[in-house]
């Protein structure tokens, strides 16, 4: 009985680190193996893999003659930043294609990141231009640059083993 109790406390122990999850790369292999739906792409909890940075930065000048006859430089620099921490979660707006997802980290008009089917299977970040690992891409309606390429998307993945285990104990057999 001692032996027996210690078999399903083992089992149960196998059974619960199994079924733990862990968060693993959005790759080509998984959505080819599975094949998913726009539907039931939309209801699984994407993160990033890393922290993205969109930046835009602008500067204008501007110069004038005060009225004592002097140049008067004026510099007007504005810069706005998002940032987009490691491990934000994050829901599929659209998939484009098998190779390309649209996804919203936050609610308001085109609030939305593309991420695409690279060289390494990943779904990485999409932008419309890159030049010496710089993108642009356009995030609610505006024009921000980032060198966040590298980025990527994860999922929790639960792999759950089902252990079924019979015992039975044998009184056997006398003659009659």
């Amino acid at each position: 009985m001692k032996n027996l109790r210690n078999l399903i406390g083992i089992l149960l122990l196998v059974l619960i680190a199994s079924s733990c999850s862990k968060k693993v790369a959005f790759t080509s292999t998984i959505q080819k193996q599975h094949n998913f739906s726009e539907s039931a792409l939309k209801q699984v909890q994407f993160y990033t893999s890393d922290k993205i940075i969109l930046y835009q930065a602008s500067s204008e000048g501007d110069m004038k003659v005060d009225i004592n006859g002097k140049l008067l430089l004026t510099n007007n620099n504005e810069s706005e930043k998002v940032i987009i921490n490691k491990n934000t979660p994050c829901v599929l707006e659209k998939k484009i294609n098998d190779n390309l997802f649209v996804f919203s980290f936050e609610y308001g008009d085109d609030k939305l990141l593309a991420f695409g089917n690279g060289d390494g299977g990943f779904y990485s970040l999409m932008a419309n231009d890159w030049n010496n690992k710089k993108g642009d891409l356009t995030y609610a309606n505006r024009s921000y640059s980032t060198y966040s390429g590298g980025v990527y998307l994860t999922v929790k993945m639960k792999k759950l083993t089902k252990i079924q285990n019979r015992e039975r104990t044998v009184k056997g057999r006398k003659i009659r």
